[in-house]
Order: structure tokens, then C-alpha cells, then sequence
């Protein structure tokens, strides 16, 4: 049977000073002159709100924070509770145990992002990166009102800096020396005559040499390159009537990548004067395009490759703000597009077994509308409409010239529309008690057309199209599915005084179901997969402390999920399978404080518990490497009339979700005092730590990211006005070999697991300068 995650803190000291303060991971603000804390604005609830005030569960990191640490991805991130990180063909976003881990194109993210207030669905929304960023929120929990579409366990807010009143600019210059990494960011900011502000925004990156080492090819990997740039505008066409544009592209490259093969059985398919089969900082893969067809890619695949991703993106949005007595209406209006290209080694080995090709083509068009009180008063009300539509192309090439011979070709062509009406009613029964009560309703229509195509009698180096001939398995399916659910929300605020809160909530939150875009079998209804459906509660309470110099946050949420979207590797099928698993449950506690003990020194501390297991999952797939025996609870299915169905699976009933460690959090110590004539000097050291937690969803015991913790540093002298700073940046200081994702590995009989190595240690000189303002 399933194995469960040990349990226990990979460090002692972390768990004693977790449980005594709590401060959201990167929420530092330096405190004032007189020691008191900086006020944290969060637009989470659609207004400019105290993060005091909103009863939410919210992580807020201010971009000053993201620069100070030289974090340019959400890779980087480390927030307890939250995992945000690379998977096998998309990224990964779990908030709380629930997220997406697939590949599959026909899903979007239970943790979806909002970029500016616009909806981004697809995982590929963290390959956008960093630019000139003012915040970010992680919104915990469902929040229908607020968020909307299909954000079931929560989301991922990124707010952009804005346009200024005065002339000002920076310029953030970046040395990383472990792997050879150039990163530069800058933004010029001002008016431009009366009622108009502008800004320009860039980043460029560049990784020349990679954390990992391929053994084979003797080269550093990955290598990236990442190139953003956002122009953006504010300006008054009336006294009450303004508006914000915006227009940005990016286009992120990588070459190699970061994965490798470990848990090698004596018969797995690997070359040991190469590959040691030991998670650790080599990998060894090599491509040769004589092993496969011609005219299959096209592009250029000089031997040797073994991953290649281009990502281009470009996007813009208008948003329109009518100031009118006692209410505000803002418009947003919003398209855009992304080609993403993903060329990969899928056997993960040098043998050339598996090469596949990814072709990835999204674009949407959205408007939002919503009229709101101005607050003032007992009564405060909430009103919009949403709507949205996409396109999703994709195209995923399999060649598989030594393990089968043949050639699999997946197309699938998607249309989809979604509309939302969403509404919020606050009254405020006495100064100190209000209620609020909203709800969202929403319908989802989805059209796909999958084209599967099986070539067999692959001959290395000949026409693809002129040696080989249509197998078993080629078939068209058109598809579709429908969706609509009204999602309630019920709350009740109760502030006693000014300097606290006690709230509870009770909320439904909803996914829309999907269209499975790597089906193995020709049947409509094994491609459809049910809507994803959420019931949740929180209460918590919200305390300012010592006249402002400390803040206490805690909360107990609750929620229980029917249908939950789990989606697992197929390494025989080379697939990501997307199933419904019955039911799951995840609770817990978070609790978060900070304090300025000073002017000068500052400590705070998050600590998450989280409870998230699978209440009714059976029928998974059972893990292969080693293969699992019927003693550990791989058996023959049964279907509905008790008969033997001939496959085998597994019941996970009671075991936990992926990426829900029991014990989570971070401790943050910053300190900045003056250091002779205008300078001061300043340091912040951060320790994340976490429990054990399971990788995949099919409870493989192999497949666990064992409990640890991770250091990171920032010491630096600067002017006392914030005209300049120099620091050093160190990252993952204590150099832990921390999994992003795994997997069994294809083609490989079970032989062995793959997985993926998040980022090393890292050391950066760092250089910041600004003007104006």
C-alpha cells in the first residue's frame, strides 16, 4: 500500500521560531522612523484595502522585496502552502495541496493568474516572468466574487507599477556567478503633458551556464534567455474619467533543461559511463536526428539536442475608470496571444527512444465590467459581468524510432467561451459588525476537434511521410462540453476596535470541466472530464499590536472538493492522463506575525499546518519503478456489476495530495542602520522550511521531496535617500537538491523515475540605482 510522506521538521530551531511568529514569505516592509510598520495595500477585494482589513488569507510580496532578492520567475518563490514550479509539459500551481499538474492542453489551473485584473488560465502564464512588478498576491482559498473563473483553490495575482506623477526611473543590474547569470531590469516613468503619464519597462536575462551538467554532451544546462517589454499609460480624459493602457511582449528561450534519471533498476535503459542514476547536479541525454525520420520537425536539430523551448507572448489591456457620486464603474478590455515551442528528449537518455514535439498556439479576447459603491455608508454593493473567449491549438509530435517504431501524431483544435455575472451586498449592522453576502454564476462552452494519427514502419533518416504507413489508433473525435454553476458567498466581519478583526466565511467555488487533449482510446466520453466543485469555510482574526509595531494574522480554513481534475504521466502511453478523483479534504492552520522591535531590526515568521488527502480516489494508475504489486494495493479493477475489467489500479482513499506538506513556513530576520555619512547598511536573511511532501498523484513511495530547509541572504550598503544600493544575493545557501516535479520514465519498462532539479545555490552582486521622485 501507499507509503505516507514522514512526518517532522528537517529543522528544529525553524519549527520553535514558526510557532512563535509568522510572517508572510517576502511581506517584510522596513518598518518607519519611529518603528512602526509599514501599511500593506492589497487590491484583492477589487478596492485599496489594508491587508488588515480584508478577510482574506493573502500573501502579499512587493516587488521591492522580488528586486532585493534578484527573484525572476515564480520558480523562485517560496511560499508555505504554495508551490509554484516546472512539471513535465506545463507548470505547476498548487495553493494548499489543490492545483495542476498536466501537460495536458485541455485544462486550465485550479490556481489560475491575473495579470492587471486579467485572467490568465494557462500554466504557461508563469513563463511570463517578471516586469517591473509593484506586488504580488496569492490569494488562499476559493473567492468566486472576486477572482471568478475557475479559481478553485485560489490565485495568483500580479500587479504592475503604474505611471507616475513625477519624473523617476531605476535600473536593477544583476551578477550571478554559480551559473553565469546577466539580468538587468529598468523602467522610466512620468508625465508627458497635462492628464498623461507614461512608463517603459524592459528586462533582459541571460543564464549562459546551467546548474546541471550534461555528462554526455559536456555542456552546462539549461540555458535561457528572456527578453520583456511593457509600455504603459494613464491619462484624464475628464475630472472623473480616466483611463490605463498597456501593451508588452516577451520572448523567453531555453536550451537544455533540468532533468534527469534516478532509481535506475538493473534493467533500466541508461549508459552508467554516463548517468550515475543519482538525483544530483548531471544528467546524460543526447539526440541524433539520423535516428529519426526527416521532415518531421521543422526546425533545426543539430545532434545533440535535447530540449529546446521558445515562448512569445504578446498582450495588451485597456482599462476605462468613471468616477460618478457614490459609485465607480471600471471597464477592462483585454486580448492576448502566445506561440509556445517545446522540443524534448522524452526518454530522458542518451539511447534516442522517445523525441517528442510540442506546438502550443492560445489566444483571448475579454471584457469585464463592474459598477461598485465608494464605501461610505452601512451599505456597500458589487456588481460586473465577465466574458471571455479563446482559441487553443496544439499539436504534440511522438517519435519513437528504437522503442516502437513508429510515429504518434495528437492535433487538437479548441474554441471555448465563458461568461460570469458576480455580485457582492455588505451591510454594516453597527460600526463593528458587518455581513457580506455575493456569489458569481458562470457558464463555460468548450468545442474541440482531436485528431490522432498512428504511422508505423519507421525507417531512421527516410521521409516520414513516404516510409511509413497509418497504424491502429487513428481517429478524429469532436467533442464538446458545457458548463454553469452559481457559486454563493457568505461572510461576517466583526471589528471590536480599531486595531483588530475577526471574520468567517463560507464559500463555493467552481472549475469548469475540460476536453482531454492527449485521449489514448476513441471515445468521446472518456475525453470529457466532469467540472471540479469546491465547499469551503474560514474563520480567522486579524490583530495590530504594540501600537502599530507588530502585526498577528490567524486563520483555520476548511474545504472539500468533489471531482478534483488529477492528471498523471502515462510513460507507456507517452500521455498525460486526466481523470476525476471522487472526493478530497484539505484543512489547516496559518498564522502569520511581524514585528519591528526597532527602527533598525525586524522579525517575522509564517508557519502553515495543512491537512490535504484524497477522501475517495480509486481506479489510479499503479506506479512501475519498482512495479507495484498487488501486496501494496495495485489489484484488478471491477466495473460496475462486479466483473474483472482485465486493467489494474490502485485506491488512494486517505492519502495525501500533491505538493501539501503537513509543515511549512519561514523565518525572516532584517536589519538596516546608518554606516557613516548618507549610507546605511542593511542585510535580511530568510529561512524556508518545509515537512516531507508526496511529488506525483499516484502515491508512488519513490516519489517523495523528503523535509528541508533553505537559507537565503542579502547584505548590502546603500545611500540612506534610496538613490543607490550594492549588495550581495545569496540563494538556496545551504544548496539543497529540491525536486520541482517526477515522474516514471517513458519507454523505460519502469525501469526508472525522472525528475526535475530546482535551482542550486546561487550568489549575485547586485546593483541598484534610481532617480527622480
Amino acid at each position: 500500500m501507499f507509503k505516507k510522506a514522514k512526518h517532522g521538521l528537517p529543522s528544529a530551531l525553524a519549527l520553535g521560531l514558526g510557532a512563535i511568529l509568522a510572517l508572510p514569505a517576502g511581506a517584510q516592509e522596513a518598518p518607519k522612523e519611529d518603528g512602526i510598520l509599514e501599511e500593506i495595500i492589497v487590491t484583492a477585494t477589487k478596492r485599496d484595502l489594508s491587508l488588515q482589513e480584508v478577510p482574506l488569507s493573502i500573501n502579499a510580496i512587493s516587488g521591492e522585496v522580488l528586486e532585493q532578492f534578484s527573484i525572476s520567475n515564480f520558480y523562485d518563490m517560496d511560499i508555505p502552502g504554495v508551490n509554484i514550479a516546472q512539471g513535465g509539459m506545463n507548470d505547476n500551481a498548487f495553493i494548499r495541496g489543490i492545483g495542476q499538474s498536466s501537460g495536458n492542453f485541455g485544462f486550465e489551473n485550479s490556481a489560475p493568474y491575473y495579470i492587471d485584473g486579467v485572467y490568465y488560465g494557462r500554466a504557461r502564464g508563469t513563463r511570463l516572468a517578471w516586469l517591473d512588478p509593484e506586488r504580488v498576491e496569492v490569494i488562499k482559498g476559493p473567492v468566486p466574487t472576486y477572482l471568478g473563473k475557475n479559481a478553485s483553490a485560489g490565485g495568483i495575482s500580479i500587479i504592475s507599477r503604474r505611471p507616475t506623477e513625477q519624473a523617476e526611473g531605476y535600473l536593477n543590474i544583476s551578477q550571478e556567478f554559480e551559473h553565469n547569470e546577466t539580468s538587468a531590469t529598468g523602467a522610466v516613468s512620468g508625465p508627458l503633458g497635462d492628464g498623461l503619464r507614461v512608463r517603459l519597462a524592459a528586462k533582459y536575462r541571460d543564464l549562459r551556464d546551467g546548474w546541471m551538467t550534461n555528462t554526455y554532451t559536456d555542456v552546462e544546462e539549461p540555458m535561457q534567455k528572456d527578453l520583456l517589454f511593457r509600455l504603459s499609460a494613464e491619462m484624464d480624459l475628464a475630472d472623473n474619467f480616466s483611463a490605463y493602457a498597456k501593451l508588452e511582449t516577451v520572448n523567453a528561450e531555453w536550451e537544455g533543461r533540468n532533468t534527469q534519471q534516478f532509481n535506475c533498476a538493473p534493467t533500466a535503459l541508461v549508459d552508467s559511463a554516463f548517468e550515475d542514476c543519482e538525483f544530483n547536479e548531471t544528467r546524460a541525454l543526447h539526440f541524433d536526428p539520423a535516428n529519426h525520420p526527416t521532415g518531421l520537425w521543422d526546425r533545426d536539430l543539430p545532434v545533440g539536442t535535447n530540449f529546446i523551448n521558445d515562448f512569445d507572448y504578446v498582450g495588451g489591456a485597456l482599462t476605462l475608470t468613471w468616477e460618478l457620486p457614490g459609485a465607480t464603474i471600471t471597464s477592462t478590455t483585454a486580448y492576448y496571444d502566445f506561440d509556445n515551442s517545446f522540443f524534448a528528449d522524452a526518454s530522458h537518455s542518451t539511447f534516442d527512444r522517445a523525441m517528442a514535439n510540442f506546438e502550443e498556439r492560445f489566444n483571448q479576447f475579454s471584457q469585464e465590467a463592474r459598477i461598485q459603491s465608494n464605501g461610505d455608508g452601512a451599505l456597500d454593493w458589487l456588481a460586473g459581468v465577465y466574458y471571455d473567449t479563446n482559441d487553443n491549438v496544439n499539436s504534440t509530435k511522438n517519435s519513437l524510432p528504437a522503442a516502437m517504431g513508429m510515429i504518434v501524431l495528437r492535433d487538437n483544435d479548441e474554441e471555448a467561451d465563458s461568461l460570469g455575472l458576480f455580485g457582492e451586498i455588505g451591510y454594516s449592522f453597527t460600526e463593528q459588525l458587518r455581513a457580506v453576502v455575493g456569489g458569481r454564476y458562470s457558464e463555460y462552452d468548450k468545442d474541440n476537434v482531436y485528431d490522432q494519427e498512428i504511422r508505423v514502419g519507421l525507417i531512421p533518416g527516410a521521409p516520414y511521410t513516404d516510409a511509413m504507413v497509418a497504424g491502429a489508433a487513428t481517429f478524429t473525435i469532436p467533442n464538446s462540453q458545457s458548463d454553469s454553476k452559481f457559486q454563493p458567498s457568505v461572510g461576517l466581519e466583526w471589528r471590536p476596535n480599531e486595531d483588530s478583526m475577526y471574520f468567517a466565511t463560507y464559500k463555493q467555488g467552481f472549475k469548469a470541466g475540460g476536453l482531454d487533449h492527449q485521449a489514448t482510446a476513441n471515445n468521446a466520453e472518456r475525453q470529457r472530464i466532469e467540472a471540479e466543485e469546491v465547499e469551503a469555510f474560514e474563520v480567522g482574526a486579524k490583530w495590530t499590536l504594540a501600537g502599530g509595531a507588530a502585526r498577528l494574522n490567524a486563520a483555520y480554513f476548511w474545504g472539500n472538493y468533489t471531482n478534483l481534475q488529477v492528471s498523471l504521466f502515462d510513460p507507456i502511453a507517452t500521455a498525460f492522463v486526466t481523470s476525476n478523483a471522487g472526493e478530497a479534504t484539505t484543512q489547516g492552520v496559518e498564522v502569520d506575525a511581524q514585528w519591528a522591535l526597532n527602527e533598525n531590526f525586524q522579525i517575522g515568521a509564517y508557519l502553515s499546518w495543512l491537512n490535504a488527502e484524497y477522501d475517495d480516489y480509486q481506479g489510479v494508475n499503479c506506479y512501475l519503478n519498482p512495479v507495484q504489486t498487488e501486496a501494496e494495493g495495485c489489484v484488478t479493477l471491477l466495473d460496475a456489476n462486479g466483473n474483472p475489467t482485465g486493467s489494474r489500479g490502485q485506491d488512494l482513499s486517505g492519502t495525501p495530495l500533491q505538493f501539501a506538506p503537513d509543515i511549512s513556513g519561514t523565518v525572516n530576520l532584517d536589519y538596516q542602520a546608518p554606516f557613516g555619512k548618507g549610507m546605511e547598511f542593511f542585510g535580511t536573511l530568510s529561512l524556508f522550511f518545509t515537512d516531507d511532501y508526496q511529488i506525483t498523484a499516484n502515491g508512488d513511495p519513490d516519489l517523495v521531496q523528503d523535509g528541508y530547509s533553505k537559507l537565503d541572504l542579502r547584505l548590502g550598503l546603500g545611500a540612506s535617500d534610496q538613490r543607490w544600493q550594492v549588495a550581495l544575493v545569496g540563494r538556496n545557501l545551504t544548496d539543497k537538491k529540491i525536486f520541482e516535479w517526477a515522474s516514471d520514465t517513458p519507454l523505460g519498462g519502469g525501469a526508472s523515475h525522472f525528475g526535475l532539479l530546482k535551482r542550486t545555490r546561487q550568489i549575485a552582486l547586485q546593483a541598484v540605482m534610481r532617480f527622480g521622485g
